[in-house]
């Protein structure tokens, strides 16, 4: 996902003006379980999680969803971001 940002700079505009990114690491080595738990199961990575200014889940995205072919679709992905954007989110 990192690079298919990178090669996405209005993609990577919109998602670094609209939200604070964290990355949580899972591997075998490192299940992150006293952060993963408090979300809901998964079914793979990566995985997007939207939660608003108080930590609170507003929305588990399964990234499949925003894939076409081998990569993700730009449009995919920008409709997310533009619907979870926090000024979205205040017109509704």
């Amino acid at each position: 996902m990192d690079d298919y940002f990178d090669k996405n700079p209005k993609l990577t505009a919109s998602r670094d003006s609209n939200f604070i990114t964290v990355k949580i690491n899972f591997s075998p080595q490192n299940e992150n379980e006293k952060v993963l738990s408090k979300y809901p199961k998964i079914p793979g990575y990566p995985h997007l999680f939207v939660l608003d200014t108080n930590g609170m889940l507003l929305h588990s995205q399964n990234t499949s969803e925003l894939e076409q072919g081998e990569s993700y679709n730009l449009q995919k992905f920008t409709d997310f971001l533009n619907k979870w954007a926090p000024t979205a989110r205040a017109v509704q």
